[in-house]
């Protein structure tokens, strides 16, 4: 009898894993949505002859000046570090 019921248990369990796995019908819309971009990628590389369809297109900020870039908690520019020296010196004259 035990082994009756681990047997109804065990199919009810293959049984409703392999109702639960995808069917290629599901895949039928992916597949479409992937050639649409596809093929609006081909166009917006043909429309932009500049561009390298093998390069990415997102921006890098290299604009900033690396000697401006935070490092070890304090900044590297030589203007930013007088002008802090300078306004303590002037804060250390007043006090005396």
């Amino acid at each position: 009898m035990k082994s009756i019921a681990a047997v109804v248990c065990t199919l009810l369990l293959v049984s409703t894993i392999i109702s639960a796995a995808p069917s290629y019908m599901d895949y039928e819309n992916a597949k479409d949505l992937y050639e649409l971009l596809l093929q609006r990628d081909l166009i917006d590389s043909m429309g932009n002859s500049l561009i390298d369809p093998n390069q990415h297109r997102m921006v890098r900020k290299n604009q900033r000046s690396p000697s401006l870039r935070l490092r070890f908690g304090r900044r590297s520019d030589p203007a930013l570090y007088q002008n802090a020296l300078n306004a303590e010196y002037h804060n250390d004259s007043d006090v005396n």
